[in-house]
């Protein structure tokens, strides 16, 4: 039995006492963020960690499991690994940062940021000088490569890089709407995360006030919700 094997057979046990411990298998992926997966198919658990943290403390890989079986069973994380986590990713920061950097790389490009009807860049520049005075430094700007349906955008820190969901490079969508959706984002990249009680938050109650001052907030909340409740939403997105 591997080290890793070992302290997810006792992650799982500790969310479930009285279970028959299923098969378990690890393994380490490339990712270009720090991501780690979780997925429960046949009768199998099948976990992908980062490989940046295959050779952490066994600790710290408790707290990976500890994470990835509160997202499988959707209960709250426990706060002691989250502060555990988040104390090992904040003392390899620079180093992590590099090697992810690498990474995306060599990892597939986004699709442009000028896309069919809306170009990020202009959108980018046009919220950078109305809102934030031009003092962020714009990142890397792209559409995501799949049009997947949980996530319309997406600031990855590490990579320095806004993501915006294809699906939304569309005739149908409002203008308002990818402006609203790059503020959110850049709204990440002014005010970061902060750790309360073990537990990284990124929506704060400035990040909040602070959002609820873009113009069409209420008008682009209420559109999205219209639109991700759509049966369209959930099929297969057209070809261009």
């Amino acid at each position: 039995m591997t080290r890793e094997t070992g302290i997810f057979n006792r992650a799982f046990l500790d969310w479930n006492p009285s279970a028959s411990v299923p098969r378990i298998e690890i393994r380490y992926y490339p990712y270009a963020t720090l991501t780690h997966t979780i997925r429960y198919r046949k009768s199998i658990i099948k976990v992908r960690i980062n490989l940046l943290f295959k050779n952490a403390p066994s600790d710290v890989l408790e707290a990976v499991a500890h994470i990835l079986f509160s997202k499988l069973y959707q209960h709250r994380t426990p706060a002691e690994a989250l502060d555990r986590y988040h104390r090992f990713v904040e003392g390899n920061q620079h180093r992590f940062r590099a090697l992810l950097q690498a990474r995306s790389n060599k990892a597939p490009a986004l699709i442009p940021a000028k896309g069919h009807h809306f170009n990020l860049q202009q959108i980018f520049d046009r919220i950078n000088r109305h809102l934030f005075r031009s003092r962020l430094v714009m990142p890397s700007l792209g559409w995501s490569r799949r049009a997947v349906q949980t996530k319309l955008g997406e600031y990855q820190a590490l990579r320095q890089a806004i993501v915006i969901n294809r699906r939304l490079d569309s005739a149908d969508t409002p203008g308002y709407v990818l402006e609203y959706l790059m503020f959110h984002e850049m709204l990440h990249m002014k005010h970061g995360a902060e750790i309360r009680n073990g537990r990284r938050v990124v929506h704060t109650k400035k990040f909040r006030i602070e959002e609820r001052k873009f113009e069409g907030y209420a008008a682009a909340k209420e559109w999205i919700r219209r639109m991700t409740r759509h049966p369209e939403w959930s099929r297969p997105p057209r070809d261009f």
